[in-house]
């Protein structure tokens, strides 16, 4: 059937049942590969009898429709590289001044870039989002961290700040 026929060709490309100890690129690859695995079980329980061409066909309509095949993971995106993507839970960290906006955006055209970005992310989500910031950098580190001015009228207590950076005087 389709899910024997697409495990044998994926095992010359490196998958094998036994996921490889660890993690890195070698376990990302092969996760990559089990989800081609699963599809064609799933094509195979839809269809009895499907062939390997039927699990061509599946991929390209999902190519088409741009969804890749799942697997039980996650997925680890920049805001920049997750634009047309859609997760049913999305965790946007590091929202504070200095990440986002980036601490070298600073004329109106880039700040509201890093705010477009901002949306990007958040959008992704279908069910779920979470958004959050630390104040320090390390555990036991100066606070000295604030919430990025983008979550301002979005969070519980954020307050109305403006863009501008805050006068020193």
């Amino acid at each position: 059937d389709a899910a024997a026929a697409t495990a044998a060709v994926l095992s010359s490309a490196g998958w094998s049942p036994t996921p490889p100890a660890g993690g890195g690129a070698a376990r990302e690859r092969w996760e990559s590969l089990a989800a081609l695995v699963s599809l064609a079980e799933e094509v195979v329980a839809a269809k009895p009898g499907a062939g390997l061409a039927d699990v061509v066909d599946e991929l390209e309509a999902r190519a088409a429709a741009q969804h890749a095949p799942v697997a039980d993971g996650v997925t680890l995106a920049s805001l920049h590289s997750a634009k047309g993507l859609e997760w049913d839970a999305v965790f946007v960290v590091g929202c504070h001044e200095g990440t986002l906006p980036l601490s070298y955006a600073e004329t109106p055209a880039q700040i509201e870039e890093e705010r477009r970005l901002l949306y990007v992310g958040v959008t992704r989500a279908r069910e779920h989002l979470s958004v959050s910031w630390s104040l320090a950098r390390q555990p036991g580190g100066r606070g000295n961290r604030r919430p990025s001015r983008f979550l301002d009228g979005v969070r519980p207590g954020g307050g109305a700040r403006s863009d501008h950076r805050a006068e020193r005087g």
